[in-house]
């Protein structure tokens, strides 16, 4: 019987738990519920546990590695480990944020730049240590840039542009007729009062509008494409960080044909190599790259 590890994936709308050999051969795979901690710890756990027991194999199990949501706030890092020893005596436990375990797994454990956006937006490097380096990921009341809670924002505000302006846009126009608004004044309850996840929804339509056409909306995601890699190649300049390969991810930049050769060229042009497009990711191979 041969060991074997398995990896987790974790985050709020599923938990994604693949038993590999220690060669990397997939043996099983199993999905379950959501596992943000901050969401729900007990839920969450609940899951988790759910789907390592589902892809246990006969072999010795030598490794279990974690890349959940959430991990930060409170004790849940401390307490989940506490939790998996016990369950698993004598099996190396490793728990990690979700976006290190995605460095971890797009980069093989070595150096790099991940950039990632979703409804948020984020960075993660490593370069030359074992330590991981952050920036951005402060929320959206404090960053998100080039997310898609950013480019709804972006949107919302040309909206507001264009009635005070009276400027007469067909992007505007079928925004307020898909959503039922008069004018701007009529969304304005509703960015002041609804969570950052129903907000973005709308760079869903921004999206679709670019695809069909649109300029205005693909002048607006270049431009929230060009903000982020602008403000991530200065903080990057900043700490003298530079020769680094770079890699995206998220459905934000990935899925978006104007958003992802804009900011591939922002990179490029400050010189950083950029790595071709990945075409499936797999975050649970994180746990074949083992931590230094």
């Amino acid at each position: 019987m041969q060991p074997y590890v398995i990896g987790v994936d974790g985050g709020g709308t599923k938990t994604q738990a693949v038993a590999y050999s220690l060669t990397g051969e997939k043996l099983a795979m199993h999905t379950g519920g959501a596992s943000n901690l901050a969401n729900g710890y007990d839920s969450s756990v609940r899951h988790i546990d759910e789907c390592i027991a589902n892809v246990l194999q006969p072999g010795k199990l030598v490794r279990i590695a974690l890349g959940i949501a959430g991990v930060k706030g409170g004790t849940f890092a401390t307490d989940l480990v506490e939790h998996l020893e016990t369950k698993h005596p004598g099996v190396k436990i490793e728990l990690e944020n979700d976006v290190v375990f995605a460095h971890r797994a797009m980069f093989k454990g070595g150096d790099g730049l991940l950039v990632s956006a979703g409804t948020g937006s984020i960075a993660i490097y490593k370069q030359n240590t074992a330590d991981y380096h952050l920036l951005g990921g402060w929320g959206h009341l404090l960053g998100d840039q080039g997310s898609g809670y950013d480019l709804a924002i972006a949107l919302y505000r040309y909206c507001t542009y264009c009635d005070d302006y009276q400027i007469d846009s067909p992007l505007v126009k079928q925004f307020y007729a898909l959503y039922g608004y008069e004018n701007s004044r009529d969304f304005v309850p509703f960015i002041y009062n609804s969570v950052k996840k129903d907000i973005a929804e709308a760079a869903l339509y921004l999206a679709q509008a670019a695809t069909a056409g649109d300029k205005m909306a693909q002048t607006l995601i270049e431009n929230c494409a060009q903000t982020f890699a602008e403000y991530l190649i200065c903080a990057l300049q900043a700490r003298e960080i530079k020769d680094l390969p770079v890699q995206f991810f998220g459905s934000v930049i990935l899925k978006n044909e104007f958003y992802y050769p804009t900011i591939v060229t922002c990179f490029e042009q400050a010189g950083f190599t950029v790595l071709a497009k990945p075409e499936a990711i797999e975050i649970t191979t994180a746990v074949l790259y083992e931590t230094e």
